[in-house]
């Protein structure tokens, strides 16, 4: 890392003048990965607030990972620096390049920073991937105007990225969706669903929706293991692979039916328990509403089932009529839902409780002492269905 902690100073409220990203200790120099707790000055501390980032288990899953496929306890040729350059609680417009406060500068200097870290060891650098993690404090905007703020940062980091590093390949780019408590309308996450259509390279992770959290931020576990995800689908890429974004492809609907056509990375969908605050949640609905021109179905009026290995059925109540809607971990759910696929991958950490400051609800039963399950969920989104009319 960059400094002695991986989110540099200045992640807060940096003063005016000051919106850059500050190696703890004051030198551009690189020191081991590992995280660490800081003030709002980014002074470190023995506990605050400001603890876990992603970017160890991001680094240390995706250099395992990488020397698994070499075959070698540790391949020393390549060495992984990870840096947390947001801000937090900014608007996706605040965090614009040009915008006043200039906090894009903090991406740019922690780039220089390393340009000059890596010039001071004799070694050049090339950013291989960046992570996007951002559209809580933008959760009423609409699908529109989050989008077009989407494409407009996705540009501006590649491009700073490559300037930084000289090098000609685009890095890979990573978003998830917001989730849990932070949905509110669906524009930000339909947004975030379809920009890998619109970003060149960009990889739809999934939403940490269902994680264990103590409601709005995620535990220490949780961000470990949302970091362990990120990792293997950066690793995914660079190695030459990759999957199409795990959601709904299309609805379709008759009389009482309605059918959803799902793209799982590993088939067969399965219907999977997820925590909604720290209360282990499998909804009746599965996490899925359902609207039509008459209004919404209440969990009661539909059921949910698995037919096939990429295929839900709806079954409602009454025939559907109008302009028919299914929405997937929305508001109602808080955010929530429970298909996913069969994929049984793990982490190469376990999930841990003992430590100093932890939540005591971390300490669940089932998870402690266990690899991070990485089987994957779909989408949260909202969709039209189509209907489908008999041919007389």
């Amino acid at each position: 890392m960059l400094g002695q902690s991986p989110r540099g100073s200045f992640f807060s409220n940096p003063p005016a003048g000051s919106e850059v990203y500050g190696p703890v200790g004051g030198e551009n120099k690189f020191y081991p990965l590992h995280e660490v707790c800081q003030d709002v000055d980014g002074t470190i501390i023995p506990q605050s607030g400001y603890g876990e980032t992603i970017c160890s288990t991001v680094g240390n899953e995706f250099k395992r990972l990488h020397n698994e496929a070499m075959g070698v306890a540790n391949d020393d040729d390549m060495v992984v620096c990870v840096g947390s350059c947001g801000v937090s609680g900014r608007s996706i417009a605040q965090l614009q390049k040009g915008a006043s406060p200039e906090l894009y500068n903090r991406v740019e200097t922690f780039l220089a920073g390393v340009a000059e870290a890596c010039a001071a060891d004799g070694v050049e650098f090339e950013v291989i991937g960046v992570i996007y993690l951002q559209g809580e404090n933008d959760n009423s905007a609409s699908t529109t105007y989050y989008a077009a703020q989407s494409q407009t940062m996705w540009q501006n980091l590649i491009n700073s990225c490559k300037a930084a590093s000289g090098q000609t390949f685009d890095p890979i780019y990573l978003i998830n969706q917001i989730g849990n408590t932070y949905i509110n309308t669906m524009g930000v996450p339909q947004a975030q669903n379809r920009l890998p259509e619109q970003a060149d390279k960009t990889i739809l992770v999934g939403s940490y929706q269902g994680l264990p959290n103590p409601g709005a931020h995620l535990c220490s576990n949780s961000y470990r293991k949302l970091g362990c995800l990120f990792a293997r689908e950066l690793w995914r890429y660079y190695s030459g692979n990759g999957d199409f974004t795990f959601r709904i492809l299309k609805a379709v609907h008759r009389e009482d039916k309605v059918y959803l056509s799902l793209t799982p990375r590993v088939a067969p969908l399965k219907f999977s328990a997820v925590y909604d605050k720290w209360t282990e949640t499998l909804h009746a609905d599965k996490g899925i509403t359902l609207s039509d021109g008459a209004g919404t179905f209440s969990p009661e009026d539909f059921s949910v089932e698995i037919v096939s290995d990429r295929v839900i059925r709806i079954n409602a109540s009454r025939a559907l009529t109008g302009a028919v809607t299914v929405s997937l971990g929305d508001k109602s759910h808080n955010g929530t839902h429970n298909i996913s696929d069969s994929s049984n991958e793990v982490g190469g950490l376990n999930w841990v409780y003992g430590i100093n400051g932890q939540y005591t609800q971390e300490n669940i039963p089932s998870l402690v002492n266990k690899p991070y399950a990485l089987n994957n969920f779909a989408a949260i989104q909202q969709i039209q269905s189509e209907e489908i009319k008999y041919v007389s």
